[in-house]
C-alpha cells in the first residue's frame, strides 16, 4: 500500500519562503523586544521556520510547537544544532503538555489562524506557571470607523483562501479563555492593528 502524506494544515506553508523575508523588514524590528522579557522554560506556540529563535536571551531553553509539518521541517534544519531548542508538531488547541509546565509562554502572528483561539488561549493559560508570562505580538480587528469595518468586509476572503482571520478582537478573546483584565496590558505598535501584548498568568 503506498504510504501518504498528512495533508499540510497551513496553506500559507508551501509559498511562506517567498514572503519570509519582505516580512521580516516589517516585522523583524518588534521581536527582539517582545522577548528580552522571556526566561525559563520558555513555550512558543507557533514557532513557524524559527524566526523568533535568534532573539531570545540566553539562558532560556526554548520548546516550539507548529502545526505545519513545512514551516516545523525549516526550523529544524535551522537550529537543530541548539541543544536548547527542541520542535514539535503539536495543535496550539490540544498542547501535550502537564499543567503549569512553563515560565514563559511566546506568540507571535498566530492567532490568525487558531480555529478557535479560546480553546488556544486557554491551553496557554493551563501549561504557563502561576504568574508567568505570556507575550504576545498579533494583528487585530482596528477600531477605526472605516479600516474596522474594510478588514470586516475583506475577512472572509482572505480567511477562504488563507485560513488567516484579520479582523479578530484578540483581548476579547483573552478574557474569554479566563484572562482577567487587570493582567492584561497591550501596545499598538501599527495604528491599532498590530499590538504587543502581555499577561501576567494568574489562577
Amino acid at each position: 500500500m503506498k504510504k501518504t502524506t498528512p495533508k499540510e494544515k497551513y496553506p500559507l506553508a508551501s509559498v511562506y519562503g517567498l514572503f519570509e523575508r519582505p516580512l521580516e523588514r516589517l516585522i523583524g524590528k518588534w521581536r527582539k523586544p517582545l522577548l528580552e522579557k522571556a526566561h525559563g522554560e520558555v513555550l512558543e506556540v507557533g514557532v513557524g521556520t524559527g524566526s523568533n529563535i535568534p532573539h531570545y536571551p540566553d539562558g532560556v531553553h526554548i520548546t516550539g510547537i507548529d502545526f505545519s509539518r513545512k514551516m516545523l521541517s525549516k526550523a529544524k534544519k535551522r537550529f537543530s544544532h541548539l541543544s536548547s531548542v527542541d520542535l514539535l508538531l503539536m495543535d496550539a488547541e490540544k498542547l501535550e503538555f502537564a499543567d503549569d509546565s512553563f515560565d514563559t509562554v511566546v506568540v507571535s502572528f498566530v492567532f490568525c489562524s487558531v480555529e478557535n483561539p479560546v480553546n488556544g488561549f486557554r491551553e496557554i493559560k493551563r501549561v504557563c506557571k502561576d504568574n508567568g508570562r505570556i507575550f504576545l505580538l498579533e494583528h487585530v480587528r482596528s477600531k477605526k470607523p472605516v479600516l474596522g469595518p474594510l478588514m470586516d468586509f475583506f475577512n472572509p476572503l482572505v480567511a477562504g483562501l488563507f485560513k488567516d482571520h484579520i479582523n479578530r478582537n484578540t483581548l476579547t478573546t483573552l478574557e474569554k479563555a479566563g484572562f482577567h483584565p487587570d493582567t492584561i496590558r497591550s501596545e499598538n505598535l501599527w495604528l491599532d492593528v498590530v499590538k504587543r501584548i502581555e499577561i501576567v498568568n494568574v489562577s
